[in-house]
């Protein structure tokens, strides 16, 4: 396996780990869309 590879899965695993961290954020009040709305669509892509 390169070491592009390597880090390749390095990346996906950071943005899995992230992604599901996004999924505990308590909702506010002032967004209504929601505080983990767009960091799980950056991550979602970058997944």
């Amino acid at each position: 396996m390169s070491r592009d590879a390597i880090t390749g899965l390095a990346v996906l695993a950071a943005s899995l780990v992230l992604f599901v961290l996004t999924l505990g954020l308590k909702p506010s009040a002032l967004v209504p869309i929601g505080p983990g709305f767009y960091p799980r669509i950056v991550l979602g892509i970058c997944a």
